[in-house]
């Protein structure tokens, strides 16, 4: 994700009186359908998914170098909801890229890819699965799913391409519905060692929170996106119902909240496993990535594929805290199911 200080006091004028109206962005995309109705379903759609920290973005920014695929681009703020009209209104500007705000080391531009419909969803389901402590599945009618796959076909009209690609940690709350829809649709999920993946969102977590302590704007473009994976209005998904509720008994500033999460969010994977979702490994995509990479070549059938990046060390968090014995041993269990679930190994 972008960093949020990089945006002037317009920028954030325009963030907040656009992302902040969820009327006014639903009429903007009832012009935007208007102007631009009868848009082709793409051929393909992908989403990459998985809980936060798991190398959802090297995926995702891998994917789309091969140039095959349209997706929401950081140009496209705040206006999301209208991709081809601000493609025509605003001027194009070639921006250098500087480090994003998670202070990973992974640069972005306003060229680049990013994890931004689920202002989509944040708009059409009214921000009903946004609960005060969590979020929870989403119900979806079949009016909304077509206007979403209505709103896939816009963004690869305003790319001038036939399949669409996207990025969303969130999708775990609708995944039945993205796989029923007309176009064919995969879904690529990544997963980590859970102990090292725990560590790694505590981290962030606690890095976010002490900045948007700092700076209210931080917090408010986060929360307009639909992004609550860490800081001040971090929210767990409840999933399945009694892991999920329990999650709220641990504080966050304790391994075992995220340890929680961790089980809560892969245990629902298991469980709803199918053959159009993909399992990928976090260490695999780190010390091994001839294998998933190539596999993906043939999965998706990419003709242009960019080089395969070249091994390295994964983080290795050794100031981890105190973890309770009973999830790691759950989580554990669950790390290995999911290792036997890969197809490149």
């Amino acid at each position: 994700m972008q960093n949020p200080n990089s945006h002037n006091s317009l920028d954030r004028m325009l963030h907040d009186f656009y992302l902040g109206n969820t009327s006014l962005a639903e009429l903007s995309y009832d012009v935007e359908s208007m102007f631009f109705k009868n848009s082709p379903l793409p051929r393909e759609n992908i989403f990459i998914t998985g809980l936060a920290r798991s190398g959802t973005t090297s995926i995702f920014n891998y994917l789309y170098e091969s140039d095959e695929y349209a997706s929401l681009l950081y140009s496209d703020m705040p206006f999301l909801l209208m991709p081809n009209l601000w493609d025509k209104l605003h001027t194009k500007k070639t921006l250098p890229k500087t480090e994003r705000f998670h202070g990973d080391n992974i640069l972005v531009g306003n060229d680049s890819p990013e994890a931004l419909d689920e202002f989509f969803w944040k708009v059409f389901l009214g921000n009903s699965y946004i609960k005060d402590d969590f979020l929870e599945l989403n119900n979806i009618t079949d009016n909304v799913l077509e206007k979403y796959e209505e709103y896939i076909s816009l963004i690869c009209r305003a790319r001038g391409k036939s399949k669409y690609l996207s990025k969303n940690n969130n999708s775990i709350l609708r995944l039945p519905h993205l796989l029923k829809m007309n176009s064919p649709s995969k879904v690529i999920l990544l997963y980590r060692n859970p102990i090292e993946h725990a560590s790694s969102l505590m981290k962030l977590h606690l890095r976010f929170s002490d900045h948007q302590k700092k700076d209210k704007f931080t917090l408010r473009y986060f929360n307009y996106l639909g992004h609550h994976e860490f800081g001040l209005n971090q929210k767990p998904f409840l999933l399945d119902q009694p892991i999920g509720s329990s999650i709220l008994t641990h504080e966050k500033t304790s391994l075992d909240f995220w340890l929680h999460s961790w089980v809560n969010y892969y245990n629902y994977i298991l469980n709803n496993f199918s053959d159009n979702i993909t399992l990928i490994s976090f260490e695999d995509v780190c010390s091994y990535p001839e294998k998933p990479y190539s596999y993906l070549k043939e999965l998706l059938k990419i003709v242009d594929y960019k080089k395969i990046p070249l091994p390295y060390s994964a983080p290795n968090y050794n100031d981890k805290k105190e973890f309770s014995k009973i999830l790691n041993e759950e989580a554990s269990k669950i790390y290995n199911d999911l290792n036997k679930k890969r197809l490149y190994i």
